[in-house]
């Protein structure tokens, strides 16, 4: 179902990404910002929504964004019929949250009735942070996958989560169990291969070999930078 002409406010794709990911933001907020992404972001009014695409277009838990979930089709921020999720455009329908009870300051934290403000996020492999990662594999002698990075290679230096995701984003033919994969590969090459590689993507992209035969000879992205395939011609195999 295509989205009727009205006025918009351009917001990139990239940023409702960030934000749908940024633990700046609450679990609701980032639910809804998966919804607009995943329709408005397609010029559509719905779409069908899996809860494992929620979990890794936001990196929450499942049990978290049923929770989300829940929140907003109560208070009819979102509609859900047949699966499909959507925006509610009538926003005189969502309704008002309940009067806020105030804030009680300890020592472990602000509380609100007794309770927690905020629950704590359950971990996923997804929200593993590279620093994290990156301690693990070191210990375990796994981080010299790169055949031209040094063993003394800067943690600052190596490819950040967003240098991952814009190439994630541009590569033309994955699957989403694909992506811890080449995530655990891509933070480990030196940042300075960032334009390198997304040249090479480009051209590769542009090539007959991958757009021939449906692109049945577009190898998986994980391959593609395990086996450094940014160094080779794209015309040849």
């Amino acid at each position: 179902m295509k989205m009727k002409k009205e006025q918009f406010t351009k917001i990139p794709n990239k940023i409702l990404v960030e934000m749908a990911r940024s633990l700046s933001f609450c679990e609701k907020t980032r639910i809804f910002c998966a919804i607009l992404r995943k329709t408005a972001g397609w010029n559509k009014k719905e779409d069908w929504i899996a809860l494992s695409q929620f979990e890794d277009l936001t990196g929450m838990a499942k049990p978290n964004v049923c929770r989300a979930l829940k929140k907003l089709l109560k208070e009819k921020i979102i509609i859900k019929m047949d699966n499909k999720y959507r925006i509610n455009d009538i926003t005189a329908r969502w309704q008002a949250l309940s009067k806020r009870t105030p804030f009680i300051k300890t020592d472990k934290g602000d509380y609100q009735n007794g309770k927690s403000v905020l629950s704590k996020p359950i971990p996923t492999k997804e929200t593993i942070t590279k620093d994290i990662y990156l301690q693990k594999t070191r210990g375990k002698g796994q981080i010299q996958f790169d055949p031209y990075s040094s063993k003394n290679e800067k943690m600052e230096d190596l490819m950040t989560l967003n240098n991952f995701l814009d190439f994630w984003e541009l590569y033309p033919r994955k699957k989403q169990s694909d992506r811890l994969k080449t995530m655990r590969l891509f933070i480990k090459l030196p940042q300075s291969y960032f334009p390198k590689i997304m040249n090479a993507l480009e051209e590769f992209i542009d090539s007959d070999n991958w757009n021939k035969a449906d692109g049945i000879f577009i190898p998986h992205p994980s391959n593609w930078i395990r086996d450094c395939k940014w160094e080779d011609d794209p015309e040849e195999f």
